[in-house]
């Protein structure tokens, strides 16, 4: 199941939700899967991954858990 986080395509929001599964996972810290967030938003396909709105998004599902 992709749970939605904001990105403007359906490619966007599964790109994040594997991510998020990623960091999940690996248990990253919050300084690194911001910076990966922004490193993520310089591809011009995924810029809104940077956007606070999807930052929130990803932050509540690490916090949580689900995935």
């Amino acid at each position: 199941m992709v749970k939605e986080y904001g990105m403007f395509t359906d490619a966007g929001e599964s790109m994040i939700n594997e991510f998020v599964t990623f960091a999940n996972k690996h248990q990253l810290s919050d300084g690194v899967v911001n910076k990966i967030l922004w490193a993520i938003a310089e591809d011009e396909v995924f810029a809104e991954a940077s956007d606070t709105a999807v930052r929130e998004q990803v932050f509540a599902s690490l916090t949580q858990g689900s995935w």
